[in-house]
């Protein structure tokens, strides 16, 4: 949503996109029954701009989007995000790691609306903008995730293996692309943890572009596959790996908040 925020790939995050992957590892869920993360978002002066959030859910009691129910669904993301004065709200629904419905609706300063709703089905995602009518993105057989889901897709595997590669596509330009993943070092992030804030050696993993112009990647940190940084709630999994701090151009995502049920 390049209009809010400059990102990766006029706009990696918000801008309904999709994206599906291609690695040897199996990706493993690495949140609890419900975790909320929230985190404080600013530009590159340190100014605060606003505050995301990032719900996710197993085994959701909600699987509608667009007012239709998708009962296969065993997982929710809803993720609302605010800056300069402008909402946007995303829910994703999910079959283990493969999409099966998305909504998106941003709110401008205006109090004017855009949202974009679909679903997919075979090779491809049906989509409606603005209540228009039916659109569709041919996505191929990977199993295409909305790029709003990236961040937690990629800490759903070992952090020291990452996704080799992963297909993005943007409904707005009607084109497929290539993202990389590597491992691209260590930093010590303060993490606040329910029980109090602290210093962890996070992995930081640049994502990119496969082909040129290849850009400037932007950056995910996350806490170790360790028992000793994850979060427990009431449900038999924690939360792990969990996103810390991202870093897309001019603009700095950093938790400020974890809360695990």
């Amino acid at each position: 949503m390049k209009k809010i925020i400059v990102l990766l790939i006029c706009s990696l995050i918000f801008a309904g996109i999709l994206a599906g992957c291609s690695g040897t590892e199996t990706p493993y869920a690495a949140w609890a029954d419900k975790e909320t993360l929230t985190y404080s978002v600013a530009d590159a002066s340190g100014a605060d701009r606003g505050e995301m959030t990032v719900v996710t859910v197993r085994n959701p009691s909600d699987k509608t989007v667009g007012g239709q129910e998708y009962s296969s669904a065993d997982g929710r993301t809803d993720i609302t995000l605010t800056f300069d004065g402008i909402t946007e709200k995303v829910t994703i629904l999910m079959k283990k790691f493969s999409a099966v419905a998305y909504s998106s609706e941003k709110t401008l300063a205006d109090g004017s609306t855009e949202t974009v709703t679909g679903y997919y089905s075979g090779k491809y995602f049906y989509y409606s903008e603005n209540g228009g009518a039916e659109q569709k993105l041919k996505v191929g057989s990977s199993a295409y995730l909305p790029g709003e889901f990236l961040y937690n897709f990629v800490r759903c595997y070992p952090l020291e293996s990452t996704p080799a590669s992963m297909k993005i596509a943007d409904i707005k330009e009607k084109r497929v692309a290539t993202l990389t993943t590597t491992l691209y070092g260590r930093t010590t992030l303060t993490v606040p943890y329910p029980d109090g804030s602290k210093e962890v050696s996070c992995y930081a993993i640049a994502i990119g572009l496969a082909e040129s112009p290849q850009g400037k990647p932007i950056y995910a940190l996350y806490t170790p596959d360790s028992a000793d940084y994850n979060v427990s709630g009431l449900s038999i999994s924690p939360s792990k790996k969990i996103p810390v701090k991202m870093i897309e151009n001019d603009i700095t995502y950093t938790l400020t908040a974890i809360e695990v049920m």
